[in-house]
């Protein structure tokens, strides 16, 4: 930006058509001094073609800086307004610039997010169906665990079951048999009284008819 206002500057100010129009002054200043005293040596000439164009150009230069300093009066406003316009349009620029370059980085971080969004989506369906996969071994394990447990529980209380079943009817059938056998011992004690009441009276018929 300093460059572009100091060519402008130089541009509006004429300094480098200055410099030329001092250099034809001072030449052709020297040459009609030339004619003007041909006979004069080369060295005098040369002396004086130095001393009067030193003057000639110290008085030009003043005229000159006086006409540069109107041009410069006239021309500062104006100056002011075009190196407030490149400013103006280098700001506008730059803001541009620097709007398509957050834009391009917004749009570069929407799509690595987009990508990582992806990514973190496809990580956690993969860790969500692994960790299920484990939940549903685990679950597996567990109803294979309880079917053993409960299997052997079954079959432990069965065997229990079984166990008071014979245990009672074992008893049943001490009981029957001792039943039966007390049934038995009466009948044979009926009979056994039976028997000897009836030797009895057989044995009292025999002494009455004695």
């Amino acid at each position: 930006m300093g460059k572009a206002s100091k060519w402008l500057v130089n541009f509006l100010l004429g300094r480098k058509d200055d410099k030329g129009k001092r250099k034809n002054l001072s030449i052709s200043f020297d040459e009609e001094n030339l004619v003007s005293s041909p006979s004069a040596t080369p060295s005098s000439a040369s002396s004086f073609k130095r001393r009067w164009s030193f003057g000639k150009l110290s008085s030009k230069d003043r005229a000159h800086k006086s006409s540069r300093s109107l041009d410069s009066m006239t021309a500062t406003p104006l100056l002011k307004q075009a190196v407030f316009n490149m400013e103006i349009r280098h700001d506008n620029t730059r803001v541009f610039t620097m709007a398509m370059m957050n834009s391009s980085r917004r749009k570069t971080k929407a799509r690595y997010a987009a990508v990582e969004n992806a990514a973190a989506t496809q990580i956690q369906a993969a860790f969500r169906s692994y960790l299920a996969r484990k939940a549903l071994r685990a679950l597996r394990g567990l109803v294979k665990l309880q079917a053993l447990v409960r299997g052997y529980l079954v079959r432990k209380q069965t065997t229990a079951t079984l166990r008071s079943m014979h245990a009672l009817m074992s008893i049943q059938v001490r009981a029957r048999f001792q039943r039966i056998q007390m049934a038995d011992q009466s009948q044979l004690d009926v009979k056994s009284q039976s028997l000897r009441y009836g030797r009895f009276l057989q044995e009292m018929e025999f002494k009455r008819s004695q």
